[in-house]
């Protein structure tokens, strides 16, 4: 699913759930009155928080995913097996 996709479709969620939130009183923004919507730029707000969420883990997540650190951590696991291990007898 791209992104951009994703972010709206989750954003889209969470602003339904306000709604429901707010139909049944469970909560209300300041200024708000009971009954009446959340306001849809309050949509955009989520996208814009979810949107920059989701880059910043594949930002993170990205060089822990990629081939190169796993083989340069199992090179560094190898070559210190190798600099702990005794030497092998003499004879």
């Amino acid at each position: 699913m791209p992104l951009p996709l994703a972010a709206f479709l989750s954003s889209f969620a969470l602003w339904v759930a306000e709604n429901v939130g707010t139909a049944t009183g469970t909560w209300l923004y300041s200024g708000q009155m009971p009954g009446q919507a959340v306001n849809l730029a309050k949509l955009g707000s989520w996208y814009l928080l979810l949107y920059v969420a989701f880059v910043t883990v594949t930002v993170v997540s990205r060089a822990a995913l990629s081939a190169a650190p796993v083989a340069s951590i199992e090179t560094r696991a190898k070559s210190a097996l190798r600099s702990t291990a005794p030497p092998p007898p003499e004879g």
